[in-house]
C-alpha cells in the first residue's frame, strides 16, 4: 500500500502536475532536512557521547596513566635496578659461596619446618 501510495503521489506530482513540487519542497523543507538528517542522530552522537567519552579518556590517560601507571613502571626499574646492585656481590663466581649459601638456604628451610612441626602446625 506505501508503495502503491507513491507511485499515485509521483505521478500526481509529476505527470499530472497535480501538486507543484518546488512549492511542495519549500513548505516541507524542515521535515526533508530532518528525514534527510537522520533526525539529527548522528550529530547528537558525535557532539554529546563521543566528545564526552573522548573528554574522559583524556582525563583518565591524563591522571591515572601518566600519573599512576607511570610512576609503578618505573619505580619497578628501580627497585630491579638496586636489588640486582645487591645481588651482584653476592655471585662473585666460586662454588664455595654458592655452596654455603645453598647450605644457609637449606638450614633455614629446615628449621622453620621444624620449629612449626613441633609448635604443632601440621
Amino acid at each position: 500500500l506505501v508503495a502503491i501510495g507513491g507511485v499515485w503521489l509521483a505521478y500526481n506530482v509529476y505527470v499530472k502536475g497535480v501538486i507543484d513540487h518546488e512549492r511542495a519542497y519549500e513548505a516541507l523543507k524542515a521535515l526533508h532536512t530532518t528525514f534527510k538528517e537522520q533526525f539529527f542522530t548522528e550529530k547528537l552522537y558525535h557532539n554529546v557521547i563521543a566528545f564526552s567519552y573522548l573528554i574522559y579518556s583524556r582525563t583518565l590517560y591524563t591522571t591515572f596513566e601518566s600519573l599512576f601507571i607511570d610512576r609503578i613502571v618505573n619505580s619497578t626499574y628501580t627497585i630491579a635496578q638496586g636489588l640486582g646492585s645487591v645481588l651482584k656481590l653476592l655471585q662473585v663466581g666460586k662454588i664455595n659461596w654458592y655452596a654455603a649459601w645453598i647450605s644457609i638456604g637449606l638450614a633455614i628451610i629446615v628449621l622453620t619446618l621444624t620449629t612449626i612441626s613441633i609448635k604443632g602446625g601440621f
